[in-house]
């Protein structure tokens, strides 16, 4: 029976994913990153960030030909990390830039020129994905409304240009857009400055699961709770809500409003 690698970051999403993928009854071997370890997953394997010879071995001497990336890798530290092996320098340099979709571009291309693939993931996700309409029992207020259609028009952009998914507004004032630091950074950031508002979460065009899907949790909610920021739109079908049934549940109790937009 095949086995599939689920390549491991930081965050909930691995362990969360880890037990659907054996719910589905798939047999599954876990790699995690050193630098980025899952949250309350023992993976079975670990590999550093630029050890990309021994994940090969690892998979190739596990009989792996299915792989799944889950979790989050701090870009900054991807920046800063000089202990890249040779096959990783190689994917680098491969790479048309340092964006997300550029990286994970050649890492596919790199690992399917080898007789690796990466599966759809809806078989294992749909459950988790944001639905259209209001998705909370508030609906935003009319000045929610506006700053949430302003933050998802620049979000569009900022994704069409992979810059980012996370968009901040405040009083029709742009306070805040993702970069480098994820999104519970970015909307602290947005935070400091005017009050209400809203947050986008903006998939790319044409957004494909296996690669950086947009994710928004629990956290993210209290984030938000903190910063006085009580309305959240999302791409529905595109966004990932982890813990979907708890993290709505959290919504409500935090009376924050949430939306799922159409994406296209």
């Amino acid at each position: 029976m095949k086995k599939i690698g689920l390549i491991s970051g930081e965050g909930r999403l691995p362990l969360l994913l880890y037990k659907k993928l054996l719910e589905e009854g798939e047999r599954v071997v876990v790699v995690g990153l050193r630098e980025f370890p899952p949250q309350d997953l023992h993976p079975h394997h670990w590999v550093k960030l630029g050890e990309m010879g021994k994940l090969l071995s690892i998979l190739e001497k596990e009989n792996i030909q299915d792989i799944i990336l889950a979790g989050k890798v701090e870009k900054i530290e991807i920046l800063r990390y000089h202990e890249w092996d040779e096959i990783a320098r190689e994917i680098l340099e491969k790479a048309e830039d340092r964006r997300d979709s550029s990286l994970l571009e050649a890492l596919r291309n790199y690992f399917e020129t080898r007789g690796f693939s990466f599966p759809p993931l809806e078989k294992y996700l749909s459950s988790w994905l944001a639905g259209s309409g209001k998705l909370t029992q508030r609906e935003p207020r009319r000045d929610e409304k506006k700053d949430l259609a302003l933050a998802w028009k620049v979000g569009r952009r900022l994704a069409e240009m992979d810059v980012g998914h996370t968009v901040v507004v405040r009083g029709g004032v742009v306070t805040a857009v993702e970069t480098l630091e994820g999104t519970d950074e970015t909307i602290k950031r947005g935070g400091r400055w005017g009050e209400n508002g809203g947050v986008a979460k903006v998939p790319r065009p044409h957004q494909d699961l296996r690669w950086d899907p947009p994710v928004v949790g629990i956290n993210t909610l209290r984030v938000m709770s903190r910063v006085q920021i009580k309305a959240l739109v999302v791409g529905s079908g595109k966004t990932l809500l982890l813990d979907k049934e708890n993290f709505l549940k959290e919504a409500d109790r935090l009376n924050i409003a949430i939306l799922g937009w159409e994406c296209e």
